[in-house]
């Protein structure tokens, strides 16, 4: 799949994209909010201005993945692999790391909320 047809995907009311690979697209500025991306091969996935709030990316693989910038509240990274992904300028809110990767992360800017 590619972005065209993700986004067109998207815009016709799909939000279950499991295990989709995605892997090395350029996603930026799409808007994925409370979409369902569980267990998808994100590696290398430019998201850099991304709408993910709500989104479910547990069990994802986001290595090397580009996610600065991107709206980030109550999106859910369980499990989720964040090797060497770049986090910058992020607010984290409500957002569930739990189990995740994060070795080698860059994280400048980056925000972490506590509620």
């Amino acid at each position: 799949m590619n972005k065209k047809q993700l986004q067109q995907e998207y815009k016709n009311g799909r939000r279950d994209f499991i295990n989709l690979d995605l892997s090395g697209l350029y996603l930026t500025k799409i808007n994925l909010e409370g979409a369902d991306l569980m267990g998808a091969n994100l590696t290398g996935t430019d998201l850099s201005g991304a709408r993910l709030g709500w989104a479910n990316l547990a069990n994802t693989n986001l290595t090397k993945a580009n996610l600065s910038n991107t709206r980030l509240y109550c999106t859910n990274f369980t499990n989720a692999n964040l090797t060497n992904a770049n986090l910058t300028n992020i607010q984290f809110e409500h957002t569930n790391l739990k189990g995740s990767d994060l070795q080698g992360i860059q994280f400048e800017g980056t925000s972490f909320f506590i509620c």
